[in-house]
């Protein structure tokens, strides 16, 4: 009896949640689309058996229901995710369901303090997702694909690879405040730290980091390939012999470079930039020796040309050029 009673009892439940759900089937549910600062607008969302769907605030349709999500992203923009398929993704519409940006990203998160959306690029298998940044108004902030985005302090925290950058959003873009990177340089690294003032002289961040791979790409030719001229491209016949100088440094090793001071070169022409690098380096065979090692400030000149690449266009290295001073005029005193 027990058991013929737990079994009606069931068939009930069953029964009524069938009920339930085709009473639900092609039920209507209408939302308001509103901006972020609370204006209205001229069109409606609405939900159809669990697509979301556009049409007038006066009841004609728009779009037939065929989003399985649609965020506000302001009043005439929408985050839109596709309603069909296993690997759905978010993409930008206007309120005409007409698509702006195509369907990229796994997720959208507003970051209110800051009137940023949060795009996550779809990873593609195992690999680590990344970030893109849009304004309320739906203007990619910057085509950098970021692997982090926080706030913190009322500051963006942004991180590319090793490079890492401060920033505040503004109605003139992303203001930059500070910028850390470190550049290969065989086994060794060049850093390259620089803060508002700075990165405000060079207009973009990413300019730091250019000029950060371009300093590496000479040092490199200094301790790393001394017997390797550098790319003709990069030197060319009108450039100074002051470049020409790998054979200094045969026989020394690289122990720490860091960028200390970008200055924008005044002209009519190209772009042009020089940078002062605070160097250690010390003769391969010095061991532990400090007093073999040899601090310098070197400063290096480049100018970006047509295709835009760094051109080196003038070097020097202030310890190196004292000591063959003084060696002159030891040379000279001795003549008789």
């Amino acid at each position: 009896m027990k058991l013929l009673i737990l079994a009606l009892l069931t068939a009930i439940l069953i029964l009524t949640a069938a009920i339930a759900s085709l009473a639900m089937e092609g039920k209507e549910t209408d939302h308001i689309l509103t901006d972020n600062a609370g204006s209205g607008s001229s069109v409606t969302l609405y939900v159809q058996n669990g697509l979301w769907g556009i049409r007038t605030n006066s009841g004609r349709t728009v779009t037939e229901p065929r989003w399985s999500d649609l965020k506000v992203m302001n009043d005439t923009m929408l985050i839109a995710k596709e309603g069909t398929g296993t690997r759905r993704r978010y993409g930008i519409i206007d309120n005409k369901g007409d698509a702006l940006v195509p369907y990229v990203y796994s997720g959208f998160t507003l970051m209110e303090e800051q009137d940023l959306w949060v795009a996550e690029l779809a990873p593609e298998d195992d690999a680590q997702p990344q970030y893109h940044l849009y304004s309320t108004e739906g203007l990619l902030c910057s085509m950098t694909p970021w692997d982090s985005c926080s706030e913190e302090n009322g500051l963006l925290h942004l991180t590319e690879g090793s490079n890492r950058y401060t920033a505040l959003h503004t109605e003139q873009g992303l203001q930059f405040q500070s910028h850390y990177s470190e550049h290969s340089v065989g086994l060794r690294k060049l850093t390259m730290e620089l803060d508002t003032n700075a990165l405000a002289r060079l207009h973009t961040a990413h300019t730091a980091t250019a000029l950060g791979d371009a300093a590496a790409g000479f040092l490199s030719y200094l301790f790393v390939t001394p017997d390797t001229p550098l790319d003709s491209a990069l030197i060319g016949s009108e450039n100074p012999s002051s470049l020409l100088v790998g054979s200094r440094y045969i026989g020394y090793r690289l122990q720490s470079a860091a960028v200390s001071r970008v200055t924008p070169l005044s002209g009519d022409g190209l772009p042009a930039y020089r940078m002062q690098i605070q160097v250690r380096y010390a003769p391969a065979d010095a061991g532990n020796d400090a007093s073999r090692i040899i601090t310098t400030a070197m400063v290096l000149t480049v100018a970006r040309n047509g295709n835009g690449d760094f051109v080196y266009t003038a070097f020097s290295d202030i310890q190196a050029e004292l000591a063959a001073s003084a060696k002159l005029r030891n040379h000279t005193a001795a003549q008789p």
